[in-house]
């Protein structure tokens, strides 16, 4: 069906029917798709199955679409794991949803509907297409930047520094002259952007703009006749409709060339437009939030606590302890250029020039804040953004998160703040070492490996001396927004922090407001998200809760806000007993810091192994945990017997889905260089590999590491330009880069190590690569020596520096082709095959 310059395509093809029918009826659609030149999509039955769209498996139907699909630059819109058709005890999804690369933008919620009946074994899928433009201005809360900040004349603040410091020669500034300074540098050295402006299509061109006002005129023109009808009404209505269609194949042609040059300019810009598009990540406004249901989400998220009852008593410095070019600097070095002003509008660029050409400006008026103990209120406003959760309803108002957008000078000062609370934390060790979350030298990794260390220390025990493990997760409702001040400052006084910080950090959390166009609200509780120094805050209410007296063999375990227990015993009993016991003391902990858990959030995991275990009755509040198969902390799957099969299908799939994105900024043919496109292939790799310390060990099994192998070699063919048919080893090995597996056997090698061992384990990965290959090489060569006359059809035979060539028979003869894909050297070795004459070689 053709519709608004748009190529729709039904198919079905049965499991029974023939290989080759299957091929020829692709070829067809190819064809089809070609021949109109149209953006297309095809959906339908297609009985077979990949990962590339959610199955576990692939059969051989399931390899020729994969291929066809990469082969025509298809993408697949499939999303969730929800299968698309159940008969007879089985499940599957076998029912795909393709289109073309201009199309995949307008394609919106895609969904399975299981829950309707429809007397078919498959169920129905919804989509939408071209449901126009997303409303995509929030509440006017946010506030978009007020200059352009790629305009900046640095020599223009050189000069309005130079002239600011000869008026004012006493030096006695204060923090409104300096913000008044730095807008009056933002009016001055850059150009302003225009407020609420309707920004144009990355492919909107003047050709498209003029056949738009001639088609919106013959609209015009064929409404006001159309009451007369007959003759006239027809000729309006088909100068409207050739209109429309002009300006539509002209907006197709922008789309196809804007594309292939955002693809080309991948080369300069490998971050740029083009991965912002396929990776999701082009910046779009916040969603449109009624009025009402804004309201109940600020007053959900931003709770209302008793006022704080402490005193303010200033505190003197000394000299040695007021803030120090140095510190000024490297707080200025952390502002990252792109994050989003606050109520000020200043972006960071601008503080960072300033400071570099007068750093003794800051020094004066940060050090007079210092020494009043004093965080001044024109910085403690905040613009407040509600960023929707992913998968999740937006009825309920905790679907948001709200991000603070602080003033960029206050958040300078903060820096400077959040680094000597830090140091004297992290120097007289008043943090947990069971806290990994927000410090230096600390990831999401280490927590999971202690959970893991944990785990594997009793699953090593003999069977019969064997205990039991177990897992619970606890999440905290609204965790950041609602911790209370007065806790904060008690924790900072228990723990003889400077009495000069803790004066000012109470004058940063008092008085603090949240504003917007249509609403103000005052702030009683809560870090804010979006702040430097809220996450050190946080941890210092959160410190206590992992030294409670726990039972024995017990382990608390947090990463920022996310708390792990890991209990032992030896019978179901004695492991009821102990997890109500500390489940009981973590309640009547966050009580008393006016926190509230989220039970039906909390999840809960035996890590035994195949020992055996009773079903476990374990309560939290009102609400029974129950045990679960696999349960994901902190990125990682974990699953009862610490095999991470589940984990490593989780990843690759995702891998997978992240390839697909990138190969359509990947084409066969143009697009980006060799380099680049290695370096966009790596953004799968990092997803990938992330956590491989953690499960390399479940690389022993051959399956697993055939499946990390098959995730990585899409977009290996992608970065070497390979046909289809080349084999992994070749393919890695032209591509020049590294398999997935030794990739993820160095990463454990060398995580939290020197660079010289780093350097040493990569040598040590290369020659395992060159053992790998010189093995291939050689199983081949065995074979074909044993079987000389066999049909060899295409396969890798040698690769010697950065000569990569392949055999091809074509005879049963003498005559042999080598295809050189790569050649970079002057010589060339020919490894000859026994019984074989090669006098008649062809070089291509």
């Amino acid at each position: 069906m053709k519709t608004n310059n748009l190529l729709i395509i039904s198919i079905y093809t049965s499991g029974n029917d023939p290989i080759h029918d299957l091929q020829g009826l692709l070829r067809e659609i190819s064809g089809l798709i070609r021949s109109t030149g149209m953006e297309a999509i095809i959906a339908g039955d297609f009985n077979a199955h990949s990962p590339m769209w959610g199955e576990t498996r692939t059969n051989a139907r399931g390899q020729i679409v994969s291929d066809w699909i990469a082969s025509e630059n298809l993408i697949v819109c499939n999303t969730g794991q929800t299968p698309t058709f159940r008969a007879r005890g089985t499940e599957s999804i076998i029912d795909l949803t393709l289109c073309t690369e201009g199309t995949y933008e307008k394609i919106t919620n895609w969904k399975v509907i299981d829950d309707m009946e429809n007397n078919s074994d498959h169920n129905y899928i919804y989509f939408e297409v071209d449901r126009g433009r997303n409303e995509t201005a929030n509440d006017a809360d946010r506030r978009s930047f007020r200059w352009k900040i790629n305009t900046l004349d640095r020599e223009k603040v050189k000069d309005i520094l130079k002239k600011y410091e000869e008026e004012n020669p006493e030096g006695n500034e204060n923090e409104k002259n300096l913000t008044d300074l730095a807008k009056e540098i933002c009016n001055t050295a850059m150009k302003k952007r225009k407020n609420n402006a309707r920004a144009e299509a990355h492919w909107w061109n003047r050709d498209i703009e003029s056949k738009r006002k001639i088609c919106i005129q013959k609209r015009r023109i064929y409404t006001r006749n159309k009451r007369f009808g007959g003759s006239i009404e027809e000729r309006t209505y088909e100068e409207y409709r050739m209109a429309r269609t002009n300006m539509n194949i002209e907006i197709g042609k922008a789309k196809k060339k804007c594309w292939n040059e955002i693809c080309e300019e991948l080369n300069r810009d490998i971050w740029g437009l083009g991965y912002k598009i396929v990776a999701g990540k082009l910046r779009k406004g916040a969603p449109k939030i009624p009025a009402e249901t804004r309201k109940q989400a600020l007053d959900t998220l931003f709770p209302v606590h008793p006022p704080a009852l402490w005193r303010r008593s200033p505190v003197e410095i000394p000299e040695d302890l007021l803030i120090r070019v140095d510190e000024l600097v490297e707080a200025t070095s952390k502002m990252k250029n792109k994050k989003a002003p606050g109520p000020d509008g200043i972006p960071a660029a601008v503080i960072k020039t300033m400071v570099m050409e007068s750093p003794n400006l800051f020094l004066r008026v940060l050090n007079n804040l210092a020494k009043k103990n004093e965080f001044p209120n024109i910085w403690k406003e905040a613009t407040v953004v509600l960023l929707e959760k992913p998968k999740k309803q937006n009825t309920d108002p905790t679907t948001y998160r709200p991000i603070c957008l602080l003033n960029t000078l206050g958040k300078l000062f903060e820096s400077i703040v959040n680094m000597r609370l830090c140091a004297e934390l992290e120097e007289r060790g008043l943090l947990s070492p069971r806290q990994y979350g927000f410090r230096k030298g600390k990831s999401t990794l280490h927590a999971v490996q202690q959970v893991l260390n944990i785990a594997k220390e009793e699953m090593s025990k003999p069977y019969r001396r064997r205990g039991l493990c177990l897992m619970i997760t606890i999440d905290i409702k609204n965790a950041f927004n609602s911790v209370s001040w007065t806790k904060v400052v008690e924790e900072m006084e228990k723990m003889s922090i400077s009495k000069y910080l803790i004066e000012i950090l109470k004058s940063y959390l008092s008085q603090r407001v949240i504003v917007g166009e249509t609403f103000n609200k005052e702030m009683t509780a809560g870090v804010p998200q979006g702040s430097l120094i809220g996450p050190t805050l946080w941890n210092l209410v959160y410190n206590s809760i992992l030294d409670i007296d726990t039972p024995e063999d017990t382990t608390l375990i947090a990463y920022a806000d996310d708390l792990a227990i890991v209990i032992r015993a030896g019978k179901e009993e004695e492991l009821e007993r102990k997890a109500e016991n500390v489940l009981n003391q973590i309640e009547c902990w966050m009580a008393e810091k006016q926190l509230q858990i989220a039970p039906e959030k909390s999840e809960m995991i035996l890590l035994i192994g195949r020992k055996r275990c009773k079903p476990l009755n374990i309560k939290l509040g009102n609400c029974r945990l129950e045990e679960k198969p696999t349960l994901k902390y902190l990125g990682i799957i974990l699953d009862r017997h610490l095999k991470f099969g589940p984990h490593l299908q989780y990843v690759t799939e995702k891998a997978t889905k992240v390839t697909n994105a990138l190969t359509r900024i990947m084409p066969r043919t143009g697009g980006p260089g060799e380099a680049k496109r290695r370096v966009l292939h790596s953004a799968a790799e990092s997803v990938m590999l992330y956590g491989a310390p953690v499960w390399v060990e479940c690389l022993k099994i051959k399956k697993r590491r055939k499946s990390l192998i098959k995730a990585q070699r899409k977009g290996i063919l992608r970065v070497s330009g390979g046909y289809r048919t080349i084999s992994n080893e070749a393919a890695a090995v032209i591509a020049s880069v590294i398999p997935a597996d030794l990739l993820a056997e160095e990463r454990a090698a060398t995580y939290m190590k020197p660079s010289e061992i780093k350097k040493r384990e990569r040598e040590n990965t290369i020659n395992k690569w060159q053992t790998r290959w010189e093995s291939r090489k050689s199983t081949y060569l065995k074979n074909q020596c044993e079987k000389p006359r066999s049909l060899l059809g295409t396969f890798p035979c040698a690769v010697l520096g950065d000569i990569s060539f392949m055999w091809t028979e074509f005879t049963k003869e003498s005559l042999w082709l080598i295809q050189i894909q790569r050649f970079q050297s002057s010589s060339l070795e020919v490894f000859q095959p026994k019984g074989l004459n090669i006098s008649g070689v062809r070089c291509s």
